[in-house]
């Protein structure tokens, strides 16, 4: 089950919901602000008129004298200067496994598996460093190679900077010289060049199921849970993390066991259960006989519920 909602979109939802109940853009209680009924009774003397208070929609936060004590642009500044961190729960993790399935279903070339390494610094590097010379790679390959998807895992201790990232890629097929070379361009301001930057194996670098997809980006990105980074440590394109999909058995799903024996179900709340397999076999055959008919029967079948007409939010 892959929920990413359209935050822009979730955003306008919220923010007319608010406006609705009397509240601002930040969700504070018009009335209850005792900032916005100052700036209300000011206006209401400038303009020479006594009336009562009511709740709109509140503007304040655009004048550039009057927003510095608005509470709500006040918290948002507080937020923002916070030192940030970012990680990986259990959560984000069944989230990063749906969007490499959904990767694999939707995918336009053959995907590939690759490691990129860091050749020798020749100077010091810091996360963000990485993480722009990670971005202009990508942004490289999409212009130039034809690089559509791709999901990345970044590791490293930040210790001795022996960074490096796990990636499958959606790309049409392409030299990986010239894959190595591109890499190591992007890296050319702190790191000196290196034949063997952009790494793979020959024989099992081609994805050939969702299952194995699904296997190798969750074996680096469990590894990486509960970890603490002060930038990012997975990256994926927009379409991708944007990818909604809902479904749902009528079945109780118990009623698979007999045919798949090493599954296992785990309920994370009341509408979300996570299934596993011990096997690769009846990972592989629960998806070919099950999900897949699911998401490619007939949007009218019983048990599937999807809304054609409502964006994702």
């Amino acid at each position: 089950m892959i929920v990413h909602p359209d935050t822009s979109n979730s955003f306008a939802v919220g923010l007319k919901k608010n406006l609705a109940a009397g509240r601002c853009r930040f969700g504070l209680k018009c009335l209850s602000c005792q900032w916005f009924l100052k700036v209300e009774q000011m206006n209401q003397r400038a303009a020479g008129i006594i009336e009562n208070i009511v709740p709109k929609n509140c503007q304040i936060y655009k004048d550039n004298v009057l927003k510095s004590g608005c509470p709500g642009v006040k918290k948002q500044r507080e937020c923002g200067s916070k030192e940030k961190s970012f990680g990986i729960d259990f959560k984000t993790y069944s989230a990063i496994a749906d969007r490499t399935a959904w990767m694999y279903q939707n995918r336009q070339n053959k995907l590939i598996f690759i490691a990129l390494t860091l050749p020798e610094l020749k100077t010091e590097l810091n996360e963000n460093q990485l993480n722009e010379a990670f971005s202009r790679f990508i942004e490289n390959l999409r212009e130039n190679y034809h690089l559509r998807h791709y999901l990345a895992v970044r590791e490293g201790d930040g210790i001795n900077k022996r960074y490096h990232y796990h990636c499958i890629f959606d790309i049409r097929f392409t030299s990986f010289t010239r894959l190595n070379s591109a890499w190591c361009h992007s890296l050319s301001d702190f790191c000196n060049f290196s034949k063997n930057a952009f790494r793979t194996k020959k024989k099992s670098y081609f994805i050939r199921d969702v299952a194995g997809a699904v296997r190798y980006i969750s074996k680096y990105v469990s590894k990486t849970i509960g970890e603490k980074s002060k930038t990012r440590i997975f990256f994926c394109d927009r379409e991708t993390a944007q990818a909604w999909i809902k479904q749902r058995f009528d079945h109780d799903i118990n009623d698979f066991r007999a045919d798949f024996k090493t599954m296992d179900k785990r309920i994370l709340n009341d509408y979300v259960c996570r299934i596993t397999f011990k096997s690769k076999r009846d990972q592989n055959q629960f998806f070919n006989t099950i999900v897949k008919i699911l998401f490619k029967s007939d949007w009218t079948a019983a048990g599937l519920y999807i809304f054609p007409d409502n964006p994702p939010g």
